[in-house]
């Protein structure tokens, strides 16, 4: 199997930056991506503060997420 994209949670993408799991599992998960050439979609994503943290880790896209908080 070969995607041409995979697309992040939106629960590993909020609050990252706070979350120790989440801290190291997604940069691990888009640097794989990164490595297979495989776009990112980072779920999610309702303000431009919560899009700085995956671009900056090499996210391609993002998918705007109903907010359940």
């Amino acid at each position: 199997m070969r995607p041409d994209f995979i697309k992040l949670d939106m629960y590993l993408i909020w609050d990252v930056d706070q979350d120790p799991y989440r801290a190291a599992i997604t940069p691990k998960l888009l640097e794989l991506a990164k490595d297979l050439v495989v776009a990112v979609v980072a779920e999610g994503v309702e303000t431009e503060e919560q899009w700085g943290w995956p671009v900056s880790q090499g996210a391609d896209f993002a998918q705007a997420g109903l907010l359940l908080r």
